[in-house]
């Protein structure tokens, strides 16, 4: 409306809004007819919404949240489990994520630079050892298998957002080791 009152034509309102021509008359007309009134939504034919702005908030707030001990990230059976009050569903916790673009169960992680300002040195000698192995002897890489770590992220994860993926960082903090 506030195109239409600067004199822009229907066509370029059509184009800035992205909508068709006949949208942009439409609600002029209305304006014209009814004022402010006319502006406002009309009730729709078809089903009324069952989950409210308040149950959809919780499921983003859910979404962005930490999930509960011992779960590592969310899941849409996992967000529907803990607003359960709700009765919300699995499938609709999924069609309201969708709808806002957050993807809770996708995770990009990064790495910070390490603590040790020796760190690059040691690396570079073990890749050196690897490379170049002393004739007649052999490397061997030992290592607790990762399944069986007792570890802790070193930094706190951060929360989805709109076309943006949970991030966690790449390093942990070893609690102690599966025994070989």
């Amino acid at each position: 409306m506030l195109l239409a009152a600067g004199d822009c034509p229907a066509w370029r309102i059509a184009e800035i809004v992205r909508v068709d021509v006949s949208t942009v008359v439409r609600w002029r007309d209305r304006f014209a007819r009814e004022g402010m009134a006319g502006l406002k939504d009309r009730p729709r034919s078809g089903r009324p919404p069952v989950y409210g702005p308040q149950v959809r908030l919780r499921v983003v707030a859910a979404a962005t949240s930490t999930p509960p001990h011992p779960y590592d990230g969310w899941s849409h059976r996992l967000i529907a489990d803990h607003l359960a009050d709700t009765g919300i569903s699995a499938s609709q916790v999924g069609r309201i994520l969708a709808e806002l673009q957050l993807k809770p169960h996708r995770v990009r992680g990064w790495l910070t630079r390490p603590a040790d300002p020796q760190f690059f040195a040691k690396a570079a000698e073990v890749c050196a050892l690897y490379r170049n192995c002393p004739p007649g002897s052999m490397v061997l890489s030992v290592d607790e298998k990762t399944a069986m770590a007792a570890r802790s992220r070193k930094q706190p994860g951060r929360p989805p957002g709109p076309g943006r993926v949970r991030r966690r960082e790449f390093e942990y903090i070893r609690h102690g080791i599966g025994s070989i």
